[in-house]
């Protein structure tokens, strides 16, 4: 569905779009909807306004209540790879996967937001 990503940019932006959606709805079961959360926490434009698209990251936000980022990349690995890291803004969850591990990604996402409180 979204495998050309890299040469398409409306496949990009649906592929996006795909995560902050998904994103959104799980909030809305969870009722986290009072959580101060920031969407897009990164950058993923030059200075000039153009965007990156190369999924670097692909989607990304952050808890503002207690700091905590998730930051989900697309890449040409072959394993999923999860792992948390200290960073300047937060604990950040940083999850990496190919465009064919789309559902296990999701479940990433859908684990750090279980973790929030």
């Amino acid at each position: 569905m979204f495998e050309n990503y890299l040469q398409d940019a409306s496949v990009y932006q649906k592929l996006e779009r795909h995560f902050v959606d998904l994103f959104q709805s799980k909030i809305g079961n969870l009722e986290k909807h009072d959580t101060p959360y920031t969407i897009g926490y990164y950058n993923t434009k030059f200075s000039n306004g153009v965007p990156f698209r190369n999924g670097n990251p692909i989607f990304s936000v952050k808890n503002e209540q207690i700091g905590s980022l998730l930051i989900i990349i697309i890449d040409e690995v072959d394993n999923l790879v999860s792992y948390d890291s200290t960073a300047s803004a937060g604990v950040e969850r940083v999850v990496i996967g190919n465009i064919h591990m789309l559902h296990e990604i999701n479940a990433k996402l859908f684990e750090w937001l279980d973790e929030q409180p």
